[in-house]
């Protein structure tokens, strides 16, 4: 896990953004931290097809010696549409999920979004980044739809923007991270 979480600072520290530049370093710092929960319960769907096709990008070695022994997540702890239940799975590698490597100022982790999935307008207190790793999305923020963001594109939603994420044809698989208030009770989603 320490390979991944040390790769994915330094690919942090290439954005001059500053959420980019606060995030690897809170990631730096848990070079001597180990991860003492259960993991491997089982592997999403897509994953080894979304793997398979990020094989071009650096973090994806470090990411799929892993990939296996995390433990995905296909519940969220809120509420979905029904549009969009069952169609993503997340892990968390770094906060405070008993599974994860412990930090109190970060969650980090990775983001499955299967093939022709709408994920519907939704906040969170948070800042989040994501780094997709495979797969080309639409991404929206307030409103206003992006050119489609194809892998290796650092991703930025502000705390309480509203964002959605639209896939093609292919599965996304990016990893996150959360900064600030990172209660994932602090979360809001349209259509529920």
């Amino acid at each position: 896990m320490h390979q991944l979480i040390t790769a994915f600072a330094t690919e942090l520290r290439t954005h001059a953004l500053p959420a980019a530049q606060t995030a690897a370093t809170l990631l730096e710092r848990l070079t001597d931290t180990e991860c003492t929960g259960p993991t491997g319960n089982f592997t999403p769907r897509y994953l080894d097809e979304a793997l398979a096709a990020a094989q071009t990008h650096p973090l994806t070695a470090q990411f799929a010696a892993i990939a296996p022994r995390v433990s995905w997540v296909e519940v969220s702890k809120r509420p979905m549409p029904a549009s969009f239940a069952g169609r993503y799975s997340y892990c968390e590698i770094v906060g405070q999920d008993p599974t994860s490597v412990q930090a109190p100022d970060i969650r980090f982790g990775a983001y499955l979004q299967f093939p022709d999935t709408w994920y519907p307008r939704h906040w969170h207190a948070a800042e989040e980044l994501y780094l997709p790793l495979s797969g080309t999305a639409d991404w929206t923020r307030d409103g206003v739809t992006d050119r489609p963001a194809p892998p290796g594109t650092l991703i930025r939603h502000a705390s309480y923007e509203h964002h959605a994420t639209r896939t093609g044809p292919e599965p996304l698989l990016a990893l996150w991270v959360w900064l600030g208030d990172l209660d994932f009770y602090r979360y809001g989603i349209e259509g529920v």
